[in-house]
């Protein structure tokens, strides 16, 4: 059950599958940073913000993931909140159907068609439109997905979205998703030199020091690139190099997972393609990849 736990004198967070913010003005009115997975998470975040009397006032999406904006149809028709993300992260808001799609690359198949993939219609309005209370700033975080932000607080804490990943997470799972690995990579060598009190990735614990983890991510990052580029040493096809990435890592490939890590192995592909690092041909109209180097 998530619980509200206090990060500073305005601030808390929430526990939900990814972490969401509460910022609380003197009037009483409050801001959200992400409003949990779904209806049921967000039935949680409407209950501990009636124990506490706050007024809900709008939501602050740091992107458009189900898993982070699935809660917010429910809190607008609970509370009549207002929503706001950025002008490429609120496509998904009144079309959730494009985040499965523009994930697979085409007609979900029903394994992702799911809260965790689909979420509820919402209303969003550009985060431009927005007067931020005075305690808060928005932080670009680009990376993850076309536009994402973070939020800092004037108790000096930041909000991190899914710009990093905790460490079981790079154990876990190894592969974390990712839209623009490079600018991914850059975003991790801004976090590395924030300071702040407190530091709340979506994925992750609390940090009060958020370097190591930078560190951690930006390594996972380099080892990525690298076995792809070892493994692309003989012209290899994608689902080849995807069973090799998940033998390499001693994971079991599903459906939701060919679709999640395909995405970010994709990505990887065309960074290291732009990077002159592999090349593409075709063999027996199969496109193939390959290391330069090879």
């Amino acid at each position: 059950m998530p619980e509200l736990f206090q990060a500073g004198k305005r601030t808390y967070y929430i526990n939900c599958y990814a972490n969401v913010g509460v910022y609380v003005c003197d009037s009483g009115e409050a801001y959200l940073i992400d409003s949990g997975t779904d209806d049921k998470e967000a039935q949680a975040i409407y209950k501990l913000l009636e124990q506490k009397k706050w007024k809900l006032s709008a939501v602050i999406l740091t992107h458009g993931h189900a898993d982070h904006a699935g809660g917010c149809a429910f809190l607008q028709e609970m509370t009549g909140c207002r929503v706001y993300a950025t002008e490429e992260e609120k496509i998904y808001s009144e079309n959730p159907f494009l985040s499965p799609t523009y994930i697979t690359g085409g007609y979900p198949p029903h394994e992702m068609q799911n809260p965790f993939f689909l979420a509820r219609k919402y209303k969003a309005e550009d985060i431009r439109e927005l007067m931020l209370p005075d305690g808060l700033e928005l932080i670009e975080l680009p990376g993850h997905n076309f536009h994402m932000v973070g939020v800092r607080t004037d108790d000096d804490v930041v909000f991190l979205a899914d710009s990093i990943f905790s460490m079981h997470m790079l154990r876990k799972y190894h592969i974390n998703f990712m839209f623009d690995v490079p600018a991914f990579s850059r975003t991790l060598d801004e976090i590395g030199k924030m300071q702040a009190a407190l530091f709340i990735p979506a994925h992750a614990e609390p940090q009060t020091d958020i370097r190591p983890l930078a560190v951690a991510n930006k390594e996972k990052i380099d080892e990525i690139a690298k076995n792809i580029i070892n493994f692309c040493e003989h012209p290899i096809t994608y689902d080849e190099l995807i069973r090799k990435l998940f033998d390499e890592y001693g994971r079991r490939l599903d459906m939701q997972q060919y679709y999640l890590v395909g995405f970010t192995i994709r990505s990887y592909l065309s960074w290291l393609k732009s990077k002159g690092s592999i090349q593409t041909l075709f063999e027996d109209n199969m496109l193939c990849w390959r290391s330069w180097h090879a």
